[in-house]
């Protein structure tokens, strides 16, 4: 019945909408028909930021959606906060990770020096999927051995934040031994790393390659 009315009422009415709903579910209305899908698309105002997604539905658009779908939220000023961040390198987005670079307001929130803790304090973080987790990214992200969020983390921004947790992800990765990103930090940040730092990746190395000579 809404498709007898004319074509600017029907957007009034979902340019309504989309302020009352949470944005995920006003995104969903572009597959009712195709002339939602047109005024959807088109919309060009900023999303509410006082209603929120469910946990679950969030988490579904960070780990599955395509970049342009994202692109969606984020030029309408979708609201990312810490814990959305750390959705995304759980998750292995580095793609969207770079995609945020576009945008200030997310790259406040990725190189935000509050969040740069002592590497011992952790966080709930959406029970249904993850529980708890590091609350730093670059620790995060060296405790899933993901090396090219490592790499954006500490390449992508001129104010160099992580640099002061070099050697925390390094106590990391040596635990773990994640031994790809123990190699780039020690050929790239090697004068960042603490002198007992760089004895332990030496004996860590001698080990492995003993174990590798008797094998």
């Amino acid at each position: 019945m809404i498709n007898l009315l004319p074509y600017e009422i029907i957007e009034n009415i979902l340019k309504y909408t989309i302020n009352i709903n949470s944005p995920i579910l006003s995104y969903r209305l572009k597959f009712v028909n195709s002339i939602f899908n047109t005024i959807i698309e088109n919309y060009d105002g900023v999303l509410p930021q006082n209603i929120c997604d469910s946990e679950n539905d969030k988490y579904l658009l960070l780990k599955y959606s395509n970049i342009k779908t994202l692109k969606w939220f984020l030029n309408k000023k979708y609201n990312l906060i810490h814990r959305d961040i750390s959705t995304l390198i759980l998750c292995d987005r580095p793609d969207v990770l770079y995609l945020l670079l576009e945008y200030e307001r997310y790259k406040n929130v990725l190189f935000n020096r509050f969040y740069l803790t002592d590497s011992n304090i952790v966080e709930e973080l959406n029970i249904l999927h993850f529980g708890k987790c590091n609350r730093s990214y670059l620790i995060l992200a060296c405790e899933c051995d993901n090396l090219n969020i490592v790499k954006f983390l500490l390449e992508s921004d001129s104010r160099n934040v992580y640099y002061l947790q070099i050697n925390g992800a390094i106590n990391i990765c040596l635990k773990n031994k994640n031994l790809k990103i123990i190699n780039y930090l020690y050929n790239n940040y090697k004068y960042k790393i603490y002198d007992k730092n760089i004895e332990r990746i030496i004996e860590l190395k001698k080990q492995l390659f003993k174990q590798i000579n008797i094998k």
